[in-house]
């Protein structure tokens, strides 16, 4: 079985530490502010790192569902430029 009693445990704060609790404690709404803004930040850049990674710019890739066509369109052979 295990006794309970209440026991003091010293943590020692680095001074950021010290900083930051206290920063949240005197301007919660700053600091709810700059966690959110800190948040967006962060997904936006893993956003655009694992886009980079994974090929080419979203913003090359055909739509989603849409057929890719290696030879032409009827358009692009119209034109000259593709076909067989």
């Amino acid at each position: 079985m295990l006794s309970r009693s209440d026991v003091d445990l010293p943590v020692p704060k680095s001074p950021v530490q010290r900083l930051i609790y206290r920063a949240a404690q005197d301007y919660g709404l700053l600091n709810r502010i700059a966690a959110a803004l800190f948040a967006v930040i962060t997904s936006w850049r893993a956003a655009v790192v694992l886009n980079r990674a994974d090929g080419p710019v979203a913003a090359e890739r055909p739509p989603h569902g849409a057929a890719v066509h290696r030879e032409g369109n009827a358009r692009d052979v119209a034109r000259g430029r593709g076909g067989k």
